[in-house]
């Protein structure tokens, strides 16, 4: 497993354009899509693709979503708009994994449950691992395995959830708090792994699971975890960015 035994300057990864910020993600290995420009490609206030920091990876909208995923801001912070059960969502190929994958999202959920925030899943196979937010819990779980909830916040306000999946299962933690485990052997998804913001597949259909979220920043983190105490100050810099987020209107 990869670890980091660095000092990383708060917010040094959550300063999207800036020069260290787009070179600490790269020997990080971190896919970090942010909704702010101009890495969130937009056309007439809707999103065309979102290409990560640092560049080399692109996400692109999955089938159904034409469009559909708008382009806001609110005093400075922007975000990715959602439509309640409707196809917002985009994917990308995040890299090869072998030991352990975390991501991270910053979100909120003003106008209804979010749902689907993010989901990962290994090339070819039909199973994934989604992170949903609903009314009252954030859950983590496998299609075809094992599941963590826990309480979710006031959504009317950012937030930041963490999750990480490895050879023993998944763990999931709100903002600085411990993570909450289950144990799935099977869950880790090996090889190349694709990684969905706002949706869990790449065609079209499943609505149910489509929310209303407002996305802010979203991180796949192959090959870290993002528990461990090598990533504090990386967590710590996500925790203050919620924060001067909050401090402004949804």
């Amino acid at each position: 497993m990869l670890t980091v035994d660095m000092d990383l300057p708060p917010g040094a990864l959550l300063a999207p354009g800036g020069g260290d910020a787009a070179h600490m993600a790269a020997e990080l290995g971190i896919v970090w899509f942010t909704a702010q420009t101009p890495e969130c490609r937009v056309s007439d206030g809707r999103v065309k693709a979102i290409e990560a920091v640092g560049g080399g990876v692109v996400a692109q909208p999955v089938d159904g979503n034409a469009g559909n995923c708008r382009h806001m801001a609110a005093n400075g912070s922007a975000y990715l708009s959602m439509t309640d059960r409707v196809a917002c969502g985009f994917s990308a190929d995040i890299g090869s994994v072998s030991d352990v994958l975390s991501f991270a999202v910053i979100f909120a959920a003003p106008n209804g449950p979010a749902r689907t925030l993010a989901a990962v899943s290994a090339e070819g196979s039909r199973d994934y691992i989604a992170l949903t937010q609903d009314a009252h819990d954030l859950t983590l779980a496998r299609r075809n395995g094992a599941e963590i909830a826990i309480t979710c916040p006031p959504s009317d306000r950012p937030a930041l959830a963490l999750a990480r999946i490895d050879a023993e299962g998944l763990a999931l933690a709100m903002a600085d708090g411990p993570p909450v485990r289950v144990d799935d052997p099977a869950a880790l998804p090996m090889g190349r792994v694709t990684g969905f913001i706002g949706c869990r597949r790449q065609r079209a259909g499943l609505y149910k699971t489509l929310g209303a979220g407002h996305f802010y920043d979203v991180a796949f983190m192959p090959g870290l975890n993002a528990f461990s105490p090598a990533l504090d100050t990386l967590c710590s810099a996500m925790t203050t960015r919620v924060q001067e987020i909050g401090a402004h209107a949804v």
